[in-house]
């Protein structure tokens, strides 16, 4: 999360990794001013991508477009009404900017799609290479990757640095493979994650003795 404030004005920029299928919500609490102006429509609005790599704008006018959307509106005390999608099932049609604009604050959330990831350490197929680590994390962001967003691939809390990326039909594709001979120190916990403006962990998998220890009878 970044947060500036100009100002009488705060400016909010939030990302949010949700994994393919799981449900997400996003807020906008109105003010006075958007309520009586009837400038919801600036106020509550949404730049989305889809599977084929369209862009589609959204308003309040035709919020209920987006799939598997549900609109809740909630009133208290006489204030202005508070916003609130839902998305029950996330998929492509979902990922880009949703945001709400009002005189008082102005916040951006993006969100990323998390379409799969992989952390998997296996017996190497020449024994005598050891064991061999695999990582990998596909995704989908509004904007195309940058050495700034790019997914960050650990090991007992030390960056893996021979991660590769490319990109296919609008995803990017990261992944990173190592190799541990016989002798050396085996990794005990490895994560998937983010690091742009909070680490955000997006898988993380923990080994134990026992394991490398059965690993090495296969």
């Amino acid at each position: 999360m970044m947060l500036v404030v100009l100002g009488d004005l705060a400016v909010e920029y939030k990302e949010h990794y949700v994994r393919k299928g799981e449900a997400w919500s996003v807020e906008c609490q109105l003010t006075e001013r958007e309520n009586q102006s009837n400038e919801i429509d600036q106020a509550w609005f949404f730049e989305l991508t889809d599977e084929n790599n369209n862009y589609n704008n959204y308003t309040n006018q035709n919020i209920l477009d987006i799939k598997d959307s549900v609109l809740q509106v909630s009133f208290n005390h006489g204030e202005p009404p508070n916003l609130k999608l839902v998305i029950t099932k996330i998929d492509y049609n979902h990922v880009g900017f949703y945001y709400c604009r009002t005189n008082k604050k102005t916040t951006t959330n993006e969100l990323i799609l998390i379409i799969s990831s992989k952390i998997e350490l296996a017996k190497a197929e020449d024994e005598s290479d050891g064991i061999k680590l695999d990582m990998q994390v596909t995704y989908k962001r509004y904007e195309r990757r940058n050495d700034q967003n790019c997914p960050v691939f650990s090991c007992d809390l030390k960056p893996l640095r021979s991660s590769s990326c490319r990109s296919r039909q609008g995803r990017e594709i990261c992944s990173v493979q190592n190799f541990y001979g016989q002798n050396e120190r085996h990794p005990r916990t490895c994560e998937i994650g983010f690091n742009n403006f909070d680490h955000v962990i997006l898988d993380k998998k923990k080994f134990s003795r026992w394991f490398f220890i059965e690993l090495k009878t296969l």
